[in-house]
Formats: structure tokens, C-alpha cells, sequence
């Protein structure tokens, strides 16, 4: 809302996202018959956010992973019809021609009251460099970049490549792959998933990152179902029972990266967190020999037996995300199919690190400890099982420097696991009968 002015984006399962304007806001609720309808969502265009400016509206619409941002004119005299948006400095061109899937920038709208012939501000995010803060020039259509100390700062030496595989039911499934430039070889990579409550994994860069890429490790994002990336249709088809899905699309990028040559042999690590783990730790039960190591923190892994506590004050609110396996025999039947807690076998199991929080209400620090428990019984790789418990909730520390810590501890695991992939490789072979380390 603004100047008496109001913008809606409306949807619904059945039609596509509708954007609607109002000129006479006179109070709530608005009258159905004075809203006009601006711009109605094509093909697998997604309507995300807006904001209402002095004179126009400004939209950023999803359409095959990727995002324009597009303004309205608010004034029906005037009006042609959406305008692109577009920034005065371009995204780094990706290592090789991007598929429409890309992830390559992110845009996000900045909310909040402005003061009457203010910008409005918006910020674009990337994978190699810190995000920046824009203005929009209304008139020439262009957002220009705020001058900060640290707004120029790339993150050197670092290739995207945007690849696709191929899940078991022939879907393709956008994976991004970031690696120190000079690499042409296969590299230890870390593969990092989510896939829930239509959340996207946009492009953010991370102070962290750099770390492993000094180190030669690579990182890489399976924009799995489930997500937003591309859209609620996208979503839709990883609720639910197409958590299993899901679970496919992650194994089809590990195995995209293992047999292009582009992850080292036996030197992927699996990385998740929170409802994220449930996918990836479910994956890791389908193949643990796939992975050389695996991070899941705060892990939601006892996935059945958390959704079946009806008095469980958040377990009614996941039923829409998991399904309700109290009543919905097919929800239950997906759930035990799923949960990771439930299908840990005997097999080689890569070295694990499962975090949580004795004061997490979201998941309970009993989780990755019963998963930590069924795994060392029957793994026969002979790598470690760690767990770290501590003081904090779902979100980490209150401390930031608590949270940098817990971080340089996962950073610390997964290149000491990496980096012990070479050394046992340089090892001599063993005698027959010779027992593995």
C-alpha cells in the first residue's frame, strides 16, 4: 500500500498468479469490483514479491529459475504494459551457455515505508560476490548500485557452471557447481541440498566458501523438488509423498558429478540442514558408498515418528508439507519410505557430522542421535560418527561468533575427510587379508 494505493498478488492451485491494483483504498477490505487486473502470470511464470513506488509497481516474477524484475505503470492513461528492469552492472557469464534453469542472480525487493520521492531500493544477490544494494532510476528503467565499502568485492578465481541431470523419472533437475578457476580435473565436492516448503536455494555468496576453494574443493547446489526454483509447480511435485522424488534428484546430481569427472572419486560429501537432511540423510541410505562424508545440522531425520505425536505442537503444522500419517495411509507408507532414521542398513557409511540443539522446539536434539546410533551398529567403512549437541535452538547462536566457530568446525571436518581421500589413495595396496584402516 501506499499514497492510497494498493497492490495484491493473488493465487490459487488451480489459476495462475493474478496482480491486481487499486486506486481507492479507503479502507479495508476493498471492495472486490474496484480492483483491476494488471498482468496475469504466463506458462510457468511465478508472481514472488512487489513494491509500490511514487509512481509505479514493481514486480519480480520467476519464470525457469531464473528472475526479471518488471515495472507497472500505475497511472491507466499511461500505461503500455510491463517494462524490464534492468541493473547497470551484469552477472559474471557463467563457465558455459546456461540452460533457462540458471541460477545465476537472485532479486529481492527491500520492504518498508519510504519517504514520498525516495528510490526504491532492491537487492540483487550472486554466487561469487558479496550482494549489493541498488537504486531504481525510474526514468531511465535502470537500477544503479549503491556506493559501500565492500560493494566491488568479487570473489576471485571461481567458475558457475550450470549443469542438469537427469532423475529416475526423467525430470531434469538444475544443479549449480562452483570451482576454483584453474581446475580442470575432478575435484572433492560438497553437495548441498534443502528441497521444502517451496523455499529456493537463490545465488548467495558466502564468506565461507572461499575456504574450500583455496583448498581446491568445490561446492554445488541440487535445486531438487520440493524447492522454489522453479515455482510452486516445482514445489507441489516434492510434497508429500514426492519427498521421494526428491531424494532421487539428489542422487541423480552426485551421480552427475561422479561420472562426468568433475567430483573426485570417493570424494563427495553430502551436506544439509534441518528438513533439508531428510532428503539428503534418505539419499545417503540409498547409497552410502556414493559419499566420502556427509554434514546434516539440526536434522530433520525421524521424520515418522515425529509426524506421528498428534499433540506434537508443530507436527499438525508439517502434515501440509509431509503429509498426515495418522490418516493418510499413503502419507505413512511415503513417511517410512523416507525417513532416515528408519532405513539406515548395513553398508559402507561415509564419515558423518550431525549437529543440534538441546534447545531446538523445531527438531529435537534426539534425532541426529538416534540416526548417530543406528549407523555406527552397522556400518562397515570403519569412518567416524560424530555428534555435536550444544545450548542452541533451530537458527544457531545468538553470538555470531558462536555461529563462525560451529561453521569453521564443518569446514575443518569435511577437508579433513577430503584430504584423507588422497592420502589413503597414495597408500600402497593392501595384502590379501590385510584389514582396511
Amino acid at each position: 500500500m501506499r499514497a492510497g494505493r494498493c497492490a495484491a498478488i493473488v493465487r490459487d492451485e488451480q489459476a495462475r498468479d493474478t496482480l491486481l491494483f487499486t486506486t481507492r483504498l479507503g479502507g479495508l477490505p476493498v471492495p472486490q469490483t474496484d480492483w483491476a487486473t494488471l498482468y496475469r502470470a504466463g506458462p510457468g511464470e511465478h508472481l514472488e514479491d512487489l513494491v509500490l513506488s511514487d509512481r509505479h509497481l514493481l514486480v519480480v516474477v520467476r519464470q525457469g529459475g531464473g528472475q526479471r524484475l518488471l515495472r507497472f505503470e500505475t497511472d491507466a492513461a499511461t500505461s503500455t504494459g510491463p517494462a524490464q528492469v534492468t541493473f547497470t552492472e551484469a552477472p559474471a557469464p557463467p563457465e558455459s551457455p546456461a540452460p533457462p534453469e540458471a541460477l545465476l542472480s537472485a532479486v529481492q525487493l527491500v520492504p518498508g515505508v519510504r519517504p514520498a520521492g525516495a528510490a526504491v531500493e532492491i537487492v540483487r544477490a550472486g554466487w561469487t560476490a558479496p550482494s549489493r544494494w541498488y537504486g531504481l532510476d525510474e526514468g531511465t528503467l535502470t537500477a544503479v548500485p549503491h556506493t559501500t565499502p565492500h560493494g566491488t568485492r568479487r570473489l576471485p578465481g571461481v567458475d558457475v557452471l550450470v549443469l542438469q541431470a537427469t532423475s529416475a523419472d526423467g525430470t531434469l533437475v538444475p544443479l549449480t557447481l562452483l570451482r576454483p578457476t584453474g581446475h580442470s580435473g575432478p575435484l572433492p565436492t560438497v553437495l548441498y541440498a534443502y528441497g521444502a516448503y517451496g523455499l529456493p536455494v537463490d545465488p548467495e555468496y558466502s564468506v565461507f566458501r572461499p575456504s574450500l576453494f583455496r583448498r581446491g574443493v568445490a561446492f554445488a547446489v541440487a535445486h531438487i523438488r520440493g524447492g522454489g526454483e522453479l515455482g510452486p509447480a516445482w514445489h507441489q511435485a516434492g510434497r508429500g509423498p514426492g519427498k521421494l522424488r526428491a531424494v532421487e534428484d539428489y542422487l541423480a546430481c552426485a551421480r552427475l558429478l561422479t561420472a562426468s569427472g568433475r567430483a573426485a572419486p570417493g570424494a563427495l560429501v553430502a551436506r544439509a540442514r534441518s528438513a533439508g537432511a531428510a532428503v539428503v540423510g534418505a539419499a545417503v541410505n540409498r547409497d552410502p558408498g556414493l559419499f566420502r562424508a556427509g554434514v546434516l545440522e539440526v536434522p530433520f531425520v525421524d521424520c515418522l515418528a515425529t509426524l506421528l505425536q498428534p499433540d506434537d505442537p508443530l507436527a499438525a503444522l508439517e502434515w501440509d508439507e509431509w503429509g498426515n500419517p495418522i490418516e493418510d495411509p499413503a502419507a505413512r507408507a511415503a513417511l517410512a519410505a523416507l525417513s532416515p532414521v528408519d532405513n539406515v542398513a548395513p553398508g559402507r557409511y561415509p564419515a558423518l557430522l550431525l549437529t543440534g540443539g538441546s534447545a531446538d522446539v523445531r527438531v529435537r536434539a534426539t534425532e541426529p542421535l538416534r540416526l548417530a546410533a543406528r549407523i555406527r551398529r552397522v556400518t562397515t567403512s570403519g569412518r567416524p560418527v560424530l555428534v555435536r549437541i550444544d545450548g542452541t535452538g533451530h537458527l544457531g547462536h545468538s553470538d555470531a561468533d558462536d555461529d563462525l566457530a560451529d561453521e569453521a568446525d564443518v569446514l575443518a571436518f569435511i577437508l579433513h575427510e577430503t584430504q584423507a581421500v588422497d592420502a589413503e589413495q597414495r597408500q600402497p595396496p593392501r595384502e590379501p587379508g590385510q584389514r582396511e584402516a
